[in-house]
């Protein structure tokens, strides 16, 4: 498959489109074909190495919206084929920060594209519990956006009603500023 990664920091010229295995999904993960992913301030600081991450290379990408084409076996709410967002934030759900709803509190929390590899590619894998299923009127550019706005306290997204926009600031909380271009996957 196809992704766009990080060898080196720097500005644009350092963003590398190369071929790398699809990822093999655990039992409580799932595999998605990502068809959009937001470009996000994170996406820009990171690849200029403001924080720097575990490892090179690496992929960016933390706002994604695509379809699941695989569940692992111990997922219960997602199928293939599904057109889903996912909460871009990922933690150790077994914390008391994470058991009381507070996991941008946790430890371990961390962001695709951050901490754990992002969307810039063809297929991913992700925890079934980040996989938001998302409305046949909403499309994949304006889902993977959404986080960002959702977070930030945008106003609706079209075809949106205020309330849904509201669902989506709860669903994200306030943990950093985001959205912004979206790029497209075929």
């Amino acid at each position: 498959m196809k992704a766009v990664r990080i060898h080196e920091y720097g500005g644009p010229e350092v963003l590398k489109y190369e071929d790398i295995e699809v990822p093999v999904q655990q039992p409580d993960e799932v595999l998605i074909r990502v068809k959009a992913c937001a470009l996000n301030h994170l996406d820009l600081w990171i690849r200029q190495g403001l924080p720097r991450v575990k490892s090179l290379p690496h992929i960016l990408g933390s706002d994604i919206s695509g379809e699941v084409v695989e569940a692992g076996s111990l997922c219960w709410r997602v199928k293939p084929g599904q057109r889903v967002l996912l909460a871009p934030g990922v933690s150790c759900r077994q914390c008391e920060w994470c058991v009381s709803g507070q996991d941008n509190q946790c430890q371990k929390y961390t962001l695709f594209g951050s901490g754990v590899a992002g969307g810039n590619r063809e297929y991913m894998t992700a925890p079934e519990y980040t996989v938001i299923p998302i409305p046949e009127s909403l499309g994949f550019e304006e889902a993977a956006a959404a986080p960002g706005r959702g977070r930030a306290g945008g106003p609706p997204l079209p075809g949106q009603c205020a309330a849904e926009s509201r669902s989506i600031r709860r669903s994200f909380g306030s943990v950093r500023a985001g959205g912004g271009a979206t790029a497209r996957h075929a």
